[in-house]
């Protein structure tokens, strides 16, 4: 990676059983869904953290649950409260206030543990030269953006939680005329399929996951 800054906003729930991996929860259970959760976060923290120029800020959800947030990740990291409203109003808070304190930023979640390091690379460079930046998912959303200026009509009348958040996304974009890239397409895991592909990911991290974590797939 080379030498500029990178700041990375870490969409974070605070992983109260029946709150994160629904889903999930209804094939292994709610608390096994909440423990992998915790297990994924803890991975996307720890592969990120060995790049010395990048500035986290944990961007997490209920914003009454800051203490044991702080308890869960510990002192290292900054700490800002998702405000209400849709993924959107998140987004556009988040990554305006990372703007205005330090330049171009990207935003992620804890939901793709897998996700290629050359990708947040390629992601970070981009901003050097883009407007935006953007990491599409296999379910039509996306697992990462980016900006380098203030962008707020991105995020106004989007269909977060369907298929077309990407399409919708991309044609906002062109029609304000922002510089874009486009990463290479990755995969959150939501469901029992997306456990499943994750699980055969040769990254050691998700090799150890395994061994900790044995899924009786035969009965799901």
């Amino acid at each position: 990676m080379n030498n500029d800054p990178l700041s990375l906003l870490v969409f974070v729930k605070y992983p109260r059983p029946g709150r994160v991996k629904t889903r999930l929860g209804m094939k292994i259970g709610m608390r096994a869904a909440a423990r992998l959760y915790q297990e994924f976060t803890a991975i996307t923290l720890g592969r990120f953290r060995h790049w010395k120029r990048t500035k986290f800020t944990i961007y997490f959800d209920p914003p009454e649950e800051e203490n044991a947030v702080r308890a869960w990740l510990g002192a290292e990291y900054d700490y800002w409260p998702q405000p209400p409203g849709d993924l959107g109003v998140k987004l556009r808070f988040g990554l305006e206030r990372m703007l205005e304190q330090s330049g171009p930023a990207i935003a992620v979640g804890t939901d793709s543990p897998d996700l290629p390091l050359p990708y947040v690379e390629k992601a970070a460079a981009a901003l050097r030269t883009k407007d935006l930046v953007v990491g599409p998912a296999r379910d039509g959303g996306y697992y990462l953006i980016g900006l380098s200026r203030l962008a707020p009509e991105l995020f106004d009348g989007v269909p977060w939680s369907t298929p077309g958040v990407l399409e919708a996304t991309w044609a906002k974009a062109a029609e304000k005329k922002l510089t874009m890239e486009i990463l290479p397409t990755w995969y959150d895991v939501d469901t029992i399929e997306d456990l499943r592909c994750l699980w055969r990911s040769p990254e050691p991290e998700i090799q150890a996951l395994v061994r900790r974590f044995p899924i009786p797939w035969n009965d799901l």
